[in-house]
């Protein structure tokens, strides 16, 4: 009888430790799972991460010496949609882990008959008790798939009838963190991602120069402007198309207002415009055409 209690206390320490042991290991991997993430990715990609390191282009010959260098900026890498599937792929692997351990678990106290009974029952109840929580981590893997949104782009969202408008900075499994204009911090979940406007997404942002001249020069400033617009594209990769010259006002004193209307990539026109006021300002003066105070 001590025999048998003894061999049912040790079978029972051993189970235990088994349990310890695999929860110690969905552990260990939740830790390392940006890591084997990040390892995935770059097992997936098919060019080296050398081949995807920021070049400096080559200076475009029309421009000439006169443009600094530190205004010919460097095409930025982008690596949202890496950080985001880095993300993604980082909860699902630590939801795997755990679930995995769970199961092994109850498998190591149970037939194969009463574990799959367990899990089934408790699938069912899961999905009726904790319904919205189960619809956010599909709603977090489908976003891997249908490539809604990544992390660095601007998105507005109507989340429980008030739209929410920032730059995405992290997405998991369960929810996505946006950051508004206005410097606080929204965590949505993920199941509330239904109707975003991705305003990353769109074929341009539009933006605009405006140029305040003499009166006087008007009419050399309106010939300088239309002979450089067609080239302007081509002498800067921002710029989308030739940009249209108008004036807002629609008034002549002394002075007047130019506006240059332009079509930039989307983020771009920030880094576009210190550009083309070097570019202007160098021509404008080779014609001899002032600025107006």
């Amino acid at each position: 009888m001590a025999f048998l209690e003894s061999s049912i206390l040790l079978n029972a320490l051993f189970k235990l430790a088994l349990v310890m042991l695999v929860f110690s290991a969905a552990t260990l991997l939740h830790r390392l799972s940006k890591h084997i993430a990040g390892l995935i990715l770059r097992f997936g990609s098919r060019h080296s991460d050398e081949d995807q390191a920021e070049t400096k282009p080559d200076r475009h010959p029309a421009l000439g010496d006169w443009l600094p260098d530190e205004l010919i900026t460097i095409e930025p890498l982008r690596l949202e949609r890496q950080t985001t599937l880095k993300e993604l792929l980082s909860s699902l692997i630590s939801v795997t882990a755990f679930t995995t351990a769970a199961i092994l678990s109850l498998a190591l106290f149970t037939d194969a008959d009463t574990l799959v009974w367990t899990v089934g029952f408790f699938t069912a109840g899961l999905s009726f008790a904790a319904g919205p929580v189960v619809g956010d981590l599909l709603s977090g893997a489908s976003i891997i798939f249908q490539d809604k949104l990544v992390v660095g782009e601007k998105i507005r969202i109507n989340s429980q009838f008030v739209q929410i408008e920032g730059i995405v900075e992290r997405i998991n499994l369960k929810s996505t963190q946006l950051r508004a204009r206005t410097g606080e911090m929204y965590i949505v979940n993920n199941g509330e991602l239904r109707y975003i406007c991705n305003f990353s997404r769109g074929p341009y942002s539009a933006t605009s120069l405006r140029i305040k001249i003499a009166a006087t020069d008007l009419l050399p400033a309106l010939a300088l402007l239309n002979r450089l617009a067609p080239e302007a594209p081509r002498l800067f990769t921002e710029l989308n198309e030739p940009w249209l010259v108008f004036s807002e006002s629609g008034t002549m004193d002394h002075t007047t207002e130019l506006t240059l209307a332009l079509k930039t990539d989307f983020g771009r026109a920030a880094q576009l415009r210190p550009k083309l006021m070097v570019f202007l300002q160098h021509h404008f003066a080779m014609e001899k055409i002032t600025f107006a105070k």
